[in-house]
């Protein structure tokens, strides 16, 4: 606390996007001295030079709302998987997890914050609200949604949190799409390839990986057998 910039103490049992929306409202001069924010949940890992790229494609292509594509770990929505022939591909839907959006975006889309406790369903909300903008998933930069065995802290706890005070987060999704007549479908509209030399050889990688991970579990399950050669004399004329 004694090193922060500026600090906020909530004491009320709120969530992310909740507690996002009165930070934002608190701090909102200082907010709107920065061009863009990236909102990252707590369970995704990146590094700073990862948000630091993150920005810096964001930027370099004019983005309005963009986020990294998904490396491993738990991949909810299969259009945010990387894809590694890819600069960025443009969407029509950008998932809570990771957002990155430019300020203007972000007081548009703030009302929505508190659309309902959970903030699930409101990424479909934003597709519906952002049509004509540009959305991508950033290929070039792959982050981690942190497998629940390795994150310090049980992420159930939050669903059992939401439980318990009669929070259904899949009702609340159901909800949000209905209520804004959302038909959830996803969507790509064109993509930024990286070139082709560099895609060649992406392509002959994972082509040798996927060979050796093939002959290891060969191996492994006894499918390769000795194969006796039979040499052959030559008897001379």
């Amino acid at each position: 606390r004694e090193e922060a910039d500026y600090y906020l103490h909530i004491t009320e049992t709120l969530f992310k996007f909740e507690k996002l929306k009165i930070a934002i409202d608190a701090f909102r001069d200082v907010v709107k001295t920065y061009e863009a924010v990236c909102l990252p949940d707590n369970d995704i890992l990146g590094s700073a030079r990862d948000f630091n790229r993150l920005f810096r494609f964001f930027h370099g292509y004019g983005l309005d709302i963009a986020q990294p594509s998904i490396t491993r770990g738990k991949i909810i929505h299969s259009i945010h998987k990387q894809n590694l022939y890819c600069i960025l591909r443009y969407i029509n839907f950008i998932e809570i997890l990771c957002p990155v959006l430019k300020r203007e975006l972000l007081f548009e889309l703030l009302p929505t914050f508190v659309l309902n406790r959970s903030a699930y369903g409101l990424d479909w909300v934003w597709a519906k609200m952002l049509k004509g903008k540009k959305i991508a998933v950033i290929d070039a930069v792959g982050m981690a949604h942190i497998p629940q065995r390795e994150r310090v802290s049980d992420k159930k706890d939050y669903y059992k949190l939401l439980s318990s005070i009669g929070i259904d987060p899949n009702a609340e999704t159901g909800k949000a799409i209905a209520d804004h007549r959302i038909a959830p479908v996803y969507l790509e509209y064109s993509r930024k390839e990286k070139p082709l030399g560099i895609r060649l050889c992406l392509f002959f990688v994972v082509a040798f990986q996927l060979l050796s991970q093939w002959i290891h579990l060969a191996k492994k399950r006894g499918l390769f057998y000795a194969i006796k050669r039979t040499q052959l004399k030559v008897t001379p004329k």
